[in-house]
């Protein structure tokens, strides 16, 4: 074999190597499935729902978590969906790497009516999941309950109606 040849081959094995070693170390996002649960007054909140998770702290480069001492919270993950009924399903698969949650809130609407639950949790990814090992890909079935007992819900008001209110709350009335 000729000395180009075999640095031919060493150039064509040092590559594929190389690609290896960067998809075998690349981050994998996990394939999971949640059932999201409603409930208010300990029973199944049988309404439709439409929601978002906002999670919030800070995001850092990859590699380990380097402490933030001072830092103001920003939004770092967030997710919507919208569960038709009880015990929907969604696909988020929770991917949280490089960042660092602090807290997260889950704001929605129902019949017309918006809601908050501010600081529910301090990550996205219900405590609730098991490992699903049945398949090729593997991944996880979580589990996401929501109580709205509790909740204060506002109706919605539109936008010329929000205008209307901003200006009398400036000049000291009410909506």
């Amino acid at each position: 074999m000729s000395k180009k040849k075999i640095i031919i081959a060493f150039a064509i094995v040092f590559l594929v190597g190389f690609c290896f070693i960067k998809i075998s170390s690349a981050d994998i996002a996990i394939r999971t499935v949640t059932k999201v649960y409603f409930e208010k007054d300990g029973m199944s909140y049988n309404q439709p729902v439409s929601f978002t998770v906002n999670c919030y702290g800070y995001s850092y480069s990859p590699g380990p978590e380097v402490e933030k001492k001072f830092y103001i919270p920003k939004k770092v993950f967030s997710f919507f969906a919208d569960c038709p009924n009880y015990g929907c399903e969604i696909y988020e698969n929770y991917y949280l790497n490089y960042r660092h949650i602090d807290y997260c809130n889950l704001e929605g609407k129902t019949q017309g009516y918006s809601f908050k639950i501010k600081k529910f949790a301090t990550s996205p990814l219900p405590e609730n999941c098991n490992n699903i090992n049945d398949t090729l890909l593997g991944g996880r079935e979580c589990e996401l309950k929501f109580d709205l007992t509790n909740v204060s819900f506002n109706q919605n008001k539109g936008f010329f109606k929000a205008i209307i209110c901003f200006f009398k709350g400036l000049f000291g009335g009410g909506c």
